[in-house]
């Protein structure tokens, strides 16, 4: 009996590790920021050690090759977008070549529910989730179940979305990483173009960049006002991190001519 005891108590303990070490915090708690844009979250930054590992799930806000390049020759990189599927927030995920003798098995489609394991960190403003640079610390994935692109959320306004709120009741902040939706735009500046960057404005006056992804064809620019679909994405270089916002467009079906909105457009 007592032999009998002691195993169930060494069952017991590891089980308690094991769901200390591989929490699964919400993808909205992942992304909390001080002052600063840098990631709030303890685990952030953390060193690559069991109890710091997380487990993320999300649905898939792109396809690979979408976005990504996983077979640019020059260089090759995987990510995935998540969006939660419950609540706020959102996480990259990404991986550069060092890491492809693994993500090269993965594939993803875009409304695909993901689940990946593995350490997060700050990059340019966004708390995302990376390899580290070696195979050693890379993450791992697995696609739970296949389903539809969620509905794209409208932001109001440029205005609404491009500045820094450290309380994330609003700003940039409040949309990073999510699928969302800006109607009425207009280009400001810039070359349209696979892999270019294009200020647009709107009627409240603000500007936020468009990057088309390098992976997408574009056709011709969109003359006049236009509505446009993309993922929330920031890359701000310099500390503190609080500007950079930017919407990548995966395609040219998410560039909407406003002749294509009927007159009761919910949205509007």
């Amino acid at each position: 009996m007592v032999k009998k005891a002691a195993i169930i108590a060494t069952i017991s303990v590891f089980v308690f590790a094991a769901s200390v070490s591989w929490a699964e915090d919400t993808l909205w708690e992942l992304q909390g920021v001080n002052a600063d844009g840098t990631g709030s979250h303890p685990k952030v930054g953390a060193a690559p050690d069991e109890a710091n590992k997380v487990i993320i799930e999300g649905i898939s806000l792109a396809s690979t090759g979408e976005v990504d390049a996983p077979t640019d020759p020059g260089f090759a990189w995987f990510s995935l977008w998540l969006q939660a599927e419950d609540g706020r927030g959102g996480i990259q995920v990404w991986s550069g070549p060092w890491s492809s003798s693994v993500w090269q098995g993965y594939s993803v489609q875009a409304g695909d529910r993901v689940r990946v394991v593995g350490w997060v960190a700050d990059h340019n403003g966004k708390v995302f989730m990376n390899d580290r640079h070696s195979l050693a610390t890379m993450w791992s994935m697995e696609v739970v179940s296949h389903g539809a692109m969620p509905e794209p959320e409208l932001i109001p306004s440029i205005a609404t979305c491009n500045y820094f709120d450290v309380t994330r009741q609003g700003g940039a902040e409040y949309y990073q990483t999510r699928w969302v939706r800006l109607n009425g735009v207009r280009i400001a500046s810039g070359e349209w173009g696979a892999g270019n960057e294009i200020v647009i404005t709107d009627s409240s006056g603000a500007d936020l960049t468009l990057l088309l992804s390098s992976q997408g064809t574009f056709g011709t620019a969109p003359t006049g006002e236009f509505d446009v679909m993309g993922i929330f994405d920031q890359e701000d270089a310099e500390t503190p991190f609080d500007g950079g916002y930017r919407l990548w467009i995966r395609k040219a079906e998410d560039i909407l001519p406003r002749s294509m909105v009927p007159s009761w457009d919910l949205y509007e």
